[in-house]
């Protein structure tokens, strides 16, 4: 076992922080293709440290494409773009000064709207809502329908952020060999269905998340939620992803799917419930081409109905599933449509058995809220 040690940063409502040291853990149930590598894909692209730049609706676009390595673009609440706009943010940071984009933390979170291409590198984009449908913007989709953000670029990072309502794909895309990216403490839910409704023949096609291909990416702290097909899907040669500590939920027919030519994927202290219920599946796919696949310490219920044998299939190495209720205190259904006010809440009751399930050795040092897991982590987005 290997013992890794690095800072993380926990910033409050008023904009305090105070860092803490979190011990990471790489064992033997690691494929060897993690390895040191884990540091990388858990720590949060550095903060940026130049000046910070003020933005309105009307002159945000071409403020982003003029940032400077380390210059943080900060957006007033309101709305930004429109439907059937694409803003394709072309501006490079770099690996000690990434540019950012964000909300300002705090206050409201400014909704963006339309088609958003990440192109990277080095871009960070934090809370704000992205929200769908993206409208004709030339897409594949239904009527020109879109991927709400689709990340073209290198060492990108997503974080505190809400993906919702697009009509055709995903929230969030990766339609290019793109690596090195983070999605972290996001909101991602009420994605696919033309016209919002699930009945219609996208039930294999609009996801939570559609990534593929990419390779060495991290998906963590996030709830995905009640999206038209499965939650969080891969195709291709997908590979080197570590999905963690994230609720997925609801999703009319997985909870996540590796497939095709996917190989090494580790899947570590999640929920999966109430997935698949009506259209059929698994919690958990692991239909790629392994064997690197790793299904630890995950939590299921309730997947593809009550028949226990269906809360994960595939090749690879399942190691000490928790198939039991997690008691969230008020969990997502299926229903067939986009919520339009979902009001779930999956926050743990304090007799779930999730409560200090999770494995140290995949934990992130903070949870969906920003409270510390400490020694003992929860499974699931919440730490109770």
């Amino acid at each position: 076992m290997t013992i890794q040690i690095f800072t993380g940063t926990l910033t409050d409502a008023a904009g305090h922080q105070a860092s803490q040291d979190v011990a990471v853990n790489v064992d033997s149930l690691a494929p060897p293709s993690w390895g040191p590598k884990i540091l990388e894909w858990i720590q949060p692209l550095p903060d940026s440290t130049g000046a910070i730049i003020m933005a309105n609706p009307g002159d945000w676009q071409a403020k982003a494409n003029a940032l400077l390595p380390g210059q943080s673009l900060y957006l007033t609440a309101g709305e930004y773009g429109a439907r059937g706009s694409t803003f394709s943010w072309t501006r490079a940071g770099i690996a000690t000064a990434p540019i950012t984009i964000s909300g300002i933390p705090g206050d409201p979170k400014p909704i963006i709207r339309g088609k958003i291409n990440l192109n990277g590198p080095y871009q960070r984009w934090s809370h704000s809502i992205f929200d769908g449908p993206t409208g004709p913007t030339g897409g594949p989709g239904p009527n020109g329908e879109s991927i709400l953000v689709n990340l073209q670029g290198n060492e990108l990072e997503l974080s505190d952020c809400e993906m919702r309502y697009d009509y055709w794909h995903a929230g969030i895309g990766a339609n290019a060999a793109i690596s090195k990216y983070r999605i972290l403490n996001c909101y991602i839910h009420d994605n696919g269905g033309y016209l919002g409704d699930y009945t219609d023949a996208q039930s294999n096609t609009s996801h939570g998340l559609y990534l593929s291909p990419s390779y060495y990416g991290l998906i963590a702290n996030c709830v995905i939620e009640h999206n038209d097909a499965k939650g969080l899907m891969g195709r291709h040669d997908s590979h080197n992803l570590m999905i963690v500590h994230n609720t997925i939920v609801a999703n009319g027919r997985k909870g996540s799917e590796a497939y095709e030519q996917t190989h090494d994927w580790t899947w570590a202290n999640n929920i999966f419930l109430n997935n698949g219920n009506v259209k059929g599946g698994e919690g958990l796919s692991m239909a790629g081409i392994g064997p690197g696949f790793l299904n630890r310490r995950n939590v299921f219920w309730h997947n593809n109905g009550p028949s226990l044998t269906d809360e994960w299939a595939g090749v690879g190495t399942t190691s000490e599933p928790l198939v039991a209720d997690p008691k969230c205190v008020r969990p997502a259904v299926y229903t067939p449509h986009q919520d339009p006010a979902p009001d779930w809440d999956h926050h743990l009751m304090s007799t779930s058995p999730a409560i200090g399930y999770g494995d140290p050795d995949y934990a992130m040092p903070f949870d969906f809220d920003g409270k510390p897991r400490g020694t003992s982590p929860d499974c699931g987005a919440f730490q109770h």
